[in-house]
């Protein structure tokens, strides 16, 4: 049996509605890159022993200043363990030689300059960490109860497999008044996996390729900084995690400006990330700013400035752009691109997004396959773009919608009044109410 859908027709004088039996044909949007797991090696049943140049086991430790060069495998620079403390006024690491066992850079911050584990506390001032090693992270936080607050910190990661700042497994990692670089593979600056990251006053720079600037298969909250990925997409969340960023800047230069998958078992019945960002900037170089597959997601918009082009000097260091996109041709731009790539069961690994629009100006085009879908709620809201998919757009009576295409949809819901098509069609699934007049743009 065939589906019935409708068209609208809206001109300032009449609105029309009938029944078709086919809509136009939905072109996709160009796909995107799903990174690959930074490591597929399983974890030893006997990874290596924990080994520090100063190693504190259950113990206090207190200077004004401390310096350390750390060049074993598989020794970090420092490592606390068995709730011991350490607090430092300034500080300087390097950490260099390798790590032999990947999955215990993660389990046990093994082969850190700074490792904090099993209910340790640590506080740092001020100073610098600099590693140059494969899986070599700058402060990792591990273990239920961890805890490390460090500031006014220059950190810099030159190898792969090298977060600057790391929480995993119930550790908690606050920073402020910190300037990060990573340069590696797989290197994002803040990353937790089951941990939290909470930073402010950030500026931070990922190079490296698959390398986002934030990478949260946990908790990431963010504050008034500046964060560039010029490698890879500028947030990466991993299943039902959480990204919290408030006045802060946000650029992404490859693949799309975040990335919402499940690369691991399971899929979009896991449960739901959560992406909110209030004030500040986003912006991607790439086509795409959010890509959605194998995973629900609910995303909080709040006056968010959204940029698709690379002219912004507030996130983008100058002379480090390609050609501007024009924020203006929606042709080439899209908002959210939700579908089905090469990860979770064929047919059940969608992208499900509910996006949730406060104040906002929203460009470009929103897409759905068909085994995604998106709820678009505007709330006081502008969107001025199409939607092509399996999508439900909701206007409520403070917000519009300006068409740049004809629009293929499932349903259009609240004040569709409110919707200026500029000569465009509106498809959808039937039946649907008719529009009483043209609103005004």
């Amino acid at each position: 049996m065939k589906k019935t859908f409708a068209i609208i027709t809206l001109s300032a004088l009449s609105a029309c509605l009938w029944a078709i039996e086919t809509p136009p044909p939905i072109e996709p949007p160009e796909t995107f890159n799903v990174p690959g797991l930074a490591f597929d090696e399983e974890p030893q049943s006997s990874p290596p022993n924990p080994t520090a140049k100063h190693f504190f086991d259950g113990k206090s430790f207190k200077r004004d200043v401390f310096s350390v060069d750390a060049t074993g495998v598989d020794c970090s620079a420092v490592m606390l363990v068995n709730n011991a403390k350490f607090e430092v006024g300034k500080i300087r690491v390097l950490k260099l030689g390798e790590i032999t066992s990947k999955p215990a850079g993660n389990t046990i911050g093994l082969n850190a300059a700074l490792s904090v584990g099993s209910g340790s506390k640590m506080l740092v001032d001020s100073g610098e960490i600099r590693t140059n090693a494969v899986g070599a992270n700058a402060v990792s936080v591990w273990g239920g109860d961890s805890q490390a607050m460090v500031k006014n910190l220059a950190i810099k990661t030159e190898s792969n497999l090298s977060r600057a700042l790391f929480a995993d497994d119930g550790g908690l990692l606050e920073a402020e008044d910190v300037i990060i670089e990573t340069r590696g593979e797989n290197s994002a600056a803040l990353e937790a996996i089951g941990g939290t990251v909470s930073v402010a006053n950030v500026t931070a720079k990922t190079m490296g390729q698959s390398s986002p600037v934030i990478c949260s298969a946990g908790r990431v909250a963010i504050v008034k900084s500046i964060l560039s990925s010029f490698g890879a997409e500028a947030v990466l969340i991993e299943g039902p995690s959480t990204v919290e960023i408030n006045d802060s800047d946000l650029f992404a230069r490859k693949n799309c400006g975040v990335l919402i998958c499940q690369r691991i078992a399971g899929g979009p019945q896991n449960g739901a990330a959560v992406f909110s960002m209030s004030g500040g900037t986003l912006a991607s170089e790439a086509k795409s700013i959010f890509c959605v597959t194998n995973a629900a997601c609910t995303i909080n918009l709040d006056n968010v400035n959204i940029r698709f082009r690379s002219s912004s000097d507030i996130v983008a260091p100058q002379g480090e752009m390609d050609s501007p996109i024009d924020n203006n041709d929606f042709s080439k731009i899209v908002l959210v691109n939700a579908r089905q790539e090469d990860l979770g069961t064929p047919d059940n690994n969608g992208g499900h997004v509910i996006l949730n629009a406060v104040n906002q100006n929203l460009p470009g085009v929103i897409f759905a396959d068909q085994v995604s879908s998106v709820e678009l709620n505007l709330k006081s809201s502008k969107f001025a773009g199409t939607v092509n998919g399996n999508v439900i757009v909701t206007l409520d009576e403070n917000s519009s919608w300006t068409l740049t295409d004809d629009a293929n949809l499932s349903a259009i819901r609240g004040s569709i009044n409110n919707v200026v098509t500029n000569g465009h069609q509106i498809f959808y699934t039937a039946p649907q109410p008719q529009p009483q007049s043209q609103a005004q743009p």
